[in-house]
């Protein structure tokens, strides 16, 4: 009997050591990407946060939407900071019930065009200021650039860019990205790469799901409910977006059928 009950302490003992452990392990990571997104270092705070929120981390939402709010650098980051708040306040996140009101007005005020005032003013230039900015400018031009290089001499301007849009799952996304950087490799600057990954708000209420659990987020967007892919009308993943340099743009289906259409633009 005294032998059966220094075994059960033992398994007892190696629980409470190992759950600890691993506390102190995704605490010590969460920390981690706190201090990297108050540096301003956005992707390696992405990097160590987002794959908690996928687990269902709520606090690991709240940074992650805090830190969408302000990166106005992304057209859609009011919707993403919503999503993440929305989801963390559902799990009883106090911070995200605060904040998630405030993202949503700022949005419906965007979306009304509505201008923001600043000290009882609206922010809008006035048209004489306008004008005067317009002197400037080509004084500017003649005075200054008359002497320089012309910018579109000197740098390696893309004539297309591709919109790589793929749904979140590992084998998916490996292959397709491979494919990209052979066509990279092929039309070398002729090309620009942008890579979306279709991710839902349901993942993220019901945590990190097989076909998500290797993700990697650095230099691929995350297209929450498909909503980027929606603006181009695409309603089937993968899909690919060729966009040329007078905005007009094209979907395919196929890696094959989008490795042709360069052939066509490019060559």
């Amino acid at each position: 009997m005294h032998l059966l009950t220094k075994r059960l302490f033992s398994c007892v003992l190696f629980l409470l050591i190992s759950g600890f452990a691993y506390g102190y392990q995704e605490n010590t990571h969460l920390q981690e990407g706190l201090a990297a997104l108050r540096a301003g270092q956005k992707i390696e705070a992405w990097n160590l946060l987002f794959p908690y929120a996928q687990r269902g981390d709520v606090q690991a939402m709240f940074y992650l939407g805090d830190m969408m709010m302000r990166s106005p650098e992304y057209q859609d980051h009011l919707q993403r900071a919503i999503e993440f708040f929305r989801v963390a306040a559902e799990k009883g996140h106090a911070g995200a019930q605060k904040l998630l009101p405030q993202a949503q007005r700022i949005l419906e005020s965007k979306l009304s065009n509505a201008p923001r005032l600043i000290a009882g003013a609206s922010g809008i230039p006035l048209e004489n200021e306008i004008e005067s900015v317009n002197r400037s400018l080509e004084a500017y031009k003649q005075n200054v650039l008359a002497f320089v290089d012309s910018p579109a001499t000197t740098g390696n301007i893309p004539r297309v860019e591709i919109l790589y849009f793929m749904p979140g799952a590992d084998s998916a996304i490996n292959s397709l990205y491979a494919k990209s950087q052979e066509l990279a490799q092929r039309f070398g600057t002729e090309i620009k790469s942008r890579y979306f990954v279709n991710i839902n708000a349901e993942d993220l209420r019901q945590g990190m799901t097989a076909g998500m659990s290797s993700l990697q987020n650095s230099g691929m967007t995350p297209d929450l409910g498909g909503e980027i892919a929606s603006r181009y009308g695409i309603n089937t993943l993968p899909a690919f977006v060729i966009v040329k340099a007078d905005g007009t743009y094209s979907v395919e289906y196929s890696l094959s059928s989008l490795s042709q259409k360069l052939i066509n633009i490019l060559l």
